[in-house]
């Protein structure tokens, strides 16, 4: 086995040091050795030697120059991805020390789907306050294409959302909360209310607003109206934000597609209501979504608990 590929030589010669890890992770978002070394208030000759240190100890290349700047080879790829991963792993370390000698107690960061945004993480994170009232929760809410890349690198601790076929793919750590069915919801007053039972082949040619195309509920709904006998809806608009589709359901007659808790959080508030159709299950229940051997910091640990229970309240 070569030195490039044995894992007992990468991991005795891998030890590298932290301005070496920073090196490769400015150089790979500068692509110039020269701006990256100005940005370590390095000299470029050190830069040079720091690299040449690098490569040397592990036996591959790392990085080539082309006409596009200092581009890194799949070996300097997969080590950057390393070095940022380390990284987030001291800055948060960092923070917590902080947290502590300042009299705080750290800080978790979670990411959300839309799924889990309206009910399932505000009531975790008042629970989780009431307990932790110094600790600080920053949420990021956004798509699973935004949201894995920023927990693989450390950016997030977790993510809660619904874990689909795509979330098993990943490869990341998965852990289940709770099952969640599918309603369709209406504006308060809509006609469509007096109908008893209404059936999706009656409701094929009403306006909806839907998940985006080739999404896996999108392709599970269009499956159930060709089982219905009809065709899928035409008059569509598509949209993945709560709050928008909430608004937009409220001001017109169209009719939504929303998780059985958002559905019941805006019935409670007057805004919306609950028809009386039956929807295709969901790709997944909602879970939480972690990098596999991820050690957790005490509030993150704390944080994931408290969904857990949460969850288990909603189950109850």
């Amino acid at each position: 086995m070569s030195r490039s590929t044995d894992p007992a030589a990468w991991h005795l010669k891998s030890r590298l040091k932290l301005r070496q890890l920073h090196l490769l992770v400015s150089l790979d978002e500068l692509r110039n050795l020269h701006r990256a070394a100005e940005r370590l208030h390095l000299t470029q000759p050190a830069a040079t030697r720091s690299l040449g240190e690098i490569e040397r100890a592990l036996g591959v290349k790392l990085f080539e120059r082309t006409a596009q700047g200092m581009m890194p080879t799949a070996t300097g790829t997969a080590l950057v991805q390393g070095a940022r991963e380390v990284l987030g792993v001291l800055a948060r370390a960092g923070e917590e020390l902080a947290a502590i000698q300042s009299g705080t107690s750290g800080r978790v960061q979670v990411g959300v789907l839309a799924a889990a945004a309206p009910v399932l993480l505000p009531r975790a994170i008042a629970r989780f306050k009431a307990e932790f009232p110094e600790v600080t929760v920053a949420v990021q809410e956004g798509t699973l294409a935004l949201l894995l890349p920023m927990l693989r690198e450390g950016d997030l601790d977790l993510v809660v959302g619904r874990l689909s076929g795509e979330v098993v793919a990943s490869g990341m750590a998965l852990e289940s909360l709770h099952p969640e069915p599918m309603r369709v919801v209406v504006r308060a007053g809509h006609p469509l209310l007096r109908r008893r039972r209404p059936t999706l082949r009656q409701l094929a040619t009403e306006g909806w607003v839907w998940p985006a195309r080739g999404t896996p509920y999108r392709l599970r709904l269009e499956a159930a109206f060709h089982r219905a006998g009809a065709q899928p809806p035409r008059r569509l608009v598509e949209s993945a934000s709560v709050l928008v589709n909430a608004s937009l359901l409220q001001e017109t007659d169209f009719l939504g597609v929303m998780p059985q808790d958002v559905a019941e959080r805006f019935e409670r508030l007057g805004a919306l209501a609950t028809l009386n159709v039956e929807l295709p299950e969901p790709t997944g229940p909602i879970g939480l979504i972690m990098r596999p051997g991820q050690a957790m910091t005490p509030p993150t640990r704390e944080f994931a608990a408290m969904l857990g229970r949460v969850a288990a309240d909603r189950r109850g």
